[in-house]
């Protein structure tokens, strides 16, 4: 990360990667919370697409924008003593 340097995040947010000129894609945080200095996404790269298209083709260095992290899909603090996550295509991060 650069600006800024650290970010802060849950299990269950996600960014918005900058794809073209004010036009974004959503990407799930698969880093472990405790990372602040680097941020690991899951992105399907097998396709076409704004997204697909910019991530297959970055290379080290590249300057990627992005805004987040978002969303509220985490974990409440006290659990149920057994969970099932099911997905399909999306979200399954």
């Amino acid at each position: 990360l650069k600006n800024p340097e650290t970010i802060t995040f849950i299990p269950g947010q996600f960014v918005s990667i900058e794809v073209d000129e004010c036009e974004y894609r959503a990407y799930s945080i698969t880093s472990e919370e405790q990372r602040h200095t680097e941020i690991r996404l899951l992105i399907e790269t097998g396709h076409q697409g704004k997204g697909a298209d910019l991530t297959r083709n970055l290379k080290v260095g590249d300057i990627v924008k992005f805004i987040g992290p978002s969303g509220k899909f985490t974990l409440p603090p006290l659990l149920p003593s057994h969970l099932f996550f099911i997905a399909t295509g999306v979200g399954f991060a």
